[in-house]
């Protein structure tokens, strides 16, 4: 496996390090998740994933499972595109709406507060669908990977 290959992001945003995620600690630690190694765009395209996909916001409307099926993935390319326009714009990378999709998220940071994804799509959504960032950040790393190929296949973690 070649351990050289970086997760490619905007080198505005932030420069991914081999560390590993840092714990958080204090009065709002059990609404926080570590996003310190992860791609920006990759951020964002799990969450907006795991949004489009499931979640406990399908069982009270029953209209998000088709408008799902309608509206496209966003790619890694347009996810980057969408955050240098975010950047340009506000500075920031926090994000109310995505695609028709309500995020309310901000990903400016190291770490990403949970509380208000989660009260969406479900207690632990966020951190699930940071935990495939992970995932796929790790199997992107072997040159043979492709990461729109192997965002697929990460359905089956979300169980």
């Amino acid at each position: 496996m070649n351990t050289d290959t970086k997760v490619q992001q905007n080198p505005q945003i932030q420069n991914p390090t081999k560390d590993s995620p840092q714990k958080t600690s204090g009065k709002f630690a059990q609404y926080e998740v570590s996003i310190a190694n992860l791609s920006k765009p990759l951020v964002l395209i799990c969450l907006l994933d795991y949004a489009s996909e499931g979640g406990s916001a399908f069982t009270s409307d029953p209209a998000k499972p088709m408008v799902s099926t309608l509206m496209p993935k966003m790619s890694i390319k347009a996810a980057d595109e969408y955050i240098e326009q975010s950047l340009s714009k506000t500075q920031r990378l926090q994000f109310d709406y995505v695609n028709f999709w309500q995020l309310r998220v901000n990903i400016s940071g190291s770490t990403l507060m949970t509380k208000d994804y989660d009260s969406l799509y479900g207690t632990g959504a966020a951190e699930k669908a940071i935990e495939i960032a992970r995932i796929l950040t790790e199997k992107e790393k072997d040159p043979k990977n492709n990461l729109e190929e192997l965002r697929t296949e990460y359905q089956k973690f979300r169980l």
